[in-house]
């Protein structure tokens, strides 16, 4: 079987820590060419993972490079044009998180997209792609904790201001105007691919390091049937990083599983007791490259592809009602 072949925009950043090393061994497709701005490290990441090719030139890369996949590992600003071009030359794309800054440039995206609808599109988000969460969704919709009530969920870490990326992260522009467009956001998509969009949003910004952006943000999505907690924060050193489902019927515990890593445990309560089930280690930045590979190029059905097109712009919406709602303050004072 011939592997799919992807190139891969924006290659010396989050691609280059995550994607390129997963892909390193993968039976399915392999990283043909990259493109960035720095030469240099292009080389350098060209040698050590044996990559054929690599271009300072998005268009150029595509001109000359067969290719099937476009992996779009830009900063989320540099999202639009990085995908107009993968589009023009009908690659599918499968886009790093966030989609885009905000959910404005988000509808952009979706209407380049929507002009192109035969072209497979995705968004990246690791936390989808492994046993765990299917057992957990598994077990949600089959009711073996019963009608879910109440759920919390959190990413936290601390965020080094003094790494080269932290420029554009911190630059509202650039990269959204808070923890919830970076890190927090892996919680929201998931929340989404659980449950679903919510009726309301509230939600609480804070400024605690930083100027411009909220690097503390909570919020909570209200549902017909249940309420969701969400905490995200990117000034937090000793985060829990849990996700907590509770239900009528029992439990859902998984601590410690909301980062880059594969979850390890999940504690399982109801009427037949407490299970403490364990997991093995799994690539999931292969994992979201290979389900998309798998769904669209070689038509395995039952594969979760990653977040959809219309799941990544809900997530930006919440997003924005996260903030507008901070912003109103509408809440209730004793």
């Amino acid at each position: 079987m011939d592997k799919t072949r992807i190139a891969i925009t924006g290659a010396t950043g989050t691609a280059l820590k995550r994607t390129i090393p997963a892909l390193q061994h993968s039976g399915l497709c392999e990283v043909t060419a990259i493109q960035g701005r720095n030469e240099e490290k292009l080389r350098a990441a060209a040698g050590q993972y044996g990559i054929p090719h690599y271009f300072l030139s998005a268009e150029e890369m595509l001109q000359l490079v067969s290719c099937e996949l476009v992996f779009i590992g830009n900063p989320p600003f540099m999202h639009f044009e990085s995908i107009r071009t993968a589009l023009q030359y009908g690659k599918a794309v499968l886009c790093e998180k966030p989609l885009a800054a905000n959910y404005e440039e988000g509808r952009r995206i979706a209407e380049l997209a929507v002009e192109n609808k035969g072209i497979p599109f995705g968004v990246a988000h690791h936390l989808r792609h492994q046993k765990a969460i299917a057992d957990v969704k598994n077990w949600i919709q089959s009711g073996e904790i019963g009608r879910v009530l109440n759920v919390w969920c959190q990413w936290g870490f601390f965020m080094n201001i003094d790494v080269p990326k932290a420029a554009w992260k911190l630059n509202p522009r650039k990269a959204g105007a808070g923890t919830f467009s970076d890190n927090g956001i892996h919680v929201v998509d998931l929340i989404l691919h659980l449950f679903g969009p919510p009726q309301g949003v509230f939600g609480k910004s804070r400024k605690i390091r930083f100027g411009r952006t909220c690097d503390d943000e909570s919020a909570m999505l209200v549902y017909d049937d249940k309420t969701v907690f969400l905490s995200a924060s990117q000034s937090m050193k000793h985060p829990g990083n849990h996700l907590l489902i509770y239900g009528t019927e029992g439990s859902i515990e998984v601590f410690g599983g909301m980062g880059e890593g594969s979850i390890e445990r999940v504690e399982l309560k109801n009427g037949n007791g407490h299970q403490s089930l364990t997991y093995e280690k799994e690539n999931l930045y292969g994992n979201e490259v290979e389900d998309f590979v798998s769904a669209h190029f070689l038509s395995r059905e039952k594969v979760p592809v990653g977040a959809s097109l219309e799941e990544a712009l809900m997530s930006l919406k919440i997003i924005d009602l996260i903030r507008e709602s901070s912003a109103r303050e509408q809440y209730q004072t004793f």
